[in-house]
């Protein structure tokens, strides 16, 4: 497990990105960057996004899917 998976499931995302360091604006952004590099890193391949999923995800024109 890395950092971004034990900040996740802790729910130490404000924490580590807290308001001191960035704005909510950009908290978000870091949370769905964080979340569509775990999907990516799925160890099965079947169940990682492609590329035109990573896009949207990141645009937020679609929604992230909870890594299993």
């Amino acid at each position: 497990m890395n950092w971004a998976e034990v900040a996740q499931d802790a729910g130490r995302m404000k924490e580590i990105f807290g308001p001191a360091k960035v704005d909510q604006p950009q908290l978000m952004e870091i949370k769905r960057c964080i979340e569509v590099g775990l999907l990516c890193m799925q160890s099965d391949r079947h169940k990682r996004p492609t590329m035109a999923d990573v896009i949207l995800m990141l645009s937020g024109e679609k929604e992230i899917p909870i890594p299993e």
